[in-house]
């Protein structure tokens, strides 16, 4: 599909994916690869490493040029889900030169995919095709220590890999295409779900690419970004995602096994949204574990309401505050509460949990034994509306 004049997307849409590194995606996802057509022929990343993903990004190579006439084949990322398909490019290409970053040669290297004919280009390094220039910024943990972005300079479009991507596959290219309401909701479930333990490496890298007059985004998974409104509205998202700056919600993630906790998930909700906070609430055995950090990007506050089970949180908690972990918010205050049987011990692990996923504890937790009691609710009211709420709202 051409994307602007002598460029062309070649990559291929995996209808079937429903998981990607432990997080649902439901609308599938694409493998982007863009060729450049120029006195030197480039091709900007590969597929996945598939036989039918591989086959397919060759046939459509090969409806446009020989794929022998290749001479540069540059990997952003040497990640298989963009890199799988190197070798069978450059055995069909034995004249390409690979150009890849540093951390990128070695990453190549380990996975036994880094061919013979290779080159490393330094941060900022300009290569001219011909009548075009190829500019490349070294963005380490974009999420990987050996990303990269390519940067088209005559056409003004940046080649972003990981970044401002999506797990979304569309037989359309672009995101006002797709509808950018919907993107931009598949773009931040990306960021939340990939990108949110490295909003430092991201400011440097939105720092690095500032200067840059960026008319088209062309990344490695999703749709392309082609209008200015929505190029500048991904670039702010992204930079207060970074940033982590809280949004102005509340979320109430919880799970129950005999509807006790749900008690007290559903007063906590009524208690919030009653006092003019929007509250959302999520009960995690039936809901996507993805769709948490997602909805975390536009939040300030998050009770975590668990049941007890042999001692410990109830493991559906469990496995999302693990998975919470490893994201590392920053700047969002949280709170416990949950129902126990005859010990409440493991709600010191509940609070413990929640701290080591960085959010802010900001009062000790609300326990009861068993269903609560009217008089429990009517406590649990009150600490809502005398403590809690004051220091959401703080």
């Amino acid at each position: 599909m051409k994307i602007a004049k002598n460029i062309y997307s070649v990559g291929v849409v995996d209808w079937n994916l429903t998981d990607f590194h432990g997080y649902h995606t439901s609308g599938g996802t694409t493998y982007n690869a863009y060729l450049l057509i120029d006195n030197k022929i480039t091709l900007v990343d590969t597929v996945k490493n598939s036989c039918t993903f591989v086959s397919r990004m060759i046939n459509n190579l090969s409806s446009i040029i020989p794929v022998e006439k290749i001479d540069y084949v540059v990997s952003n990322h040497a990640e298989k889900d963009h890199s799988g398909a190197i070798i069978n490019i450059m055995e069909k290409a034995p004249n390409a030169v690979l150009l890849c970053s540093p951390h990128g040669k070695e990453n190549l290297e380990k996975y036994g995919i880094l061919p013979a004919k290779y080159r490393v280009v330094g941060n900022t390094e300009e290569l001219s095709t011909g009548t075009k220039t190829l500019k490349f910024f070294h963005t380490p943990l974009v999420h990987w220590p050996d990303s990269m972005v390519t940067y088209l300079k005559e056409e003004n479009i940046l080649f972003s890999n990981d970044g401002f991507g999506q797990h979304y596959g569309k037989s359309c290219m672009f995101a006002d295409e797709a509808g950018i309401d919907i993107v931009l909701k598949e773009a931040a479930k990306y960021y939340a779900n990939i990108l949110t333990p490295y909003g430092t490496s991201i400011i440097k890298a939105l720092d690095a690419l500032k200067g840059l007059d960026i008319k088209m985004i062309a990344p490695a998974h999703g749709m392309i970004w082609r209008r200015k409104q929505d190029i500048e509205l991904i670039i702010s998202d992204y930079t207060k995602w970074a940033k982590h700056t809280p949004g102005d919600k509340a979320l109430i993630v919880y799970d129950t096994m005999w509807g006790s906790t749900e008690i007290l998930a559903d007063t906590c909700y009524q208690q919030l949204s009653g006092s003019g906070i929007k509250t959302e609430l999520f009960n995690v055995s039936k809901r996507d574990i993805s769709d948490i950090p997602t909805e975390i990007l536009d939040a300030k506050f998050i009770v975590f309401a668990s049941p007890i089970l042999h001692n410990q949180i109830l493991p559906t908690m469990g496995k999302v505050l693990v998975y919470l972990s490893g994201l590392k918010f920053s700047n969002r205050k949280a709170w416990c509460t949950g129902s126990y049987g005859w010990a409440k011990n493991a709600f010191e692990k509940l609070e413990g949990f929640v701290q080591n996923a960085s959010f802010d504890l900001i009062a000790p937790g609300f326990y009861v034994k068993f269903k609560p009691t009217d008089k429990e609710i009517e406590e649990l009211k009150n600490k809502l509306t005398e403590e809690i709420i004051p220091r959401i709202k703080e």
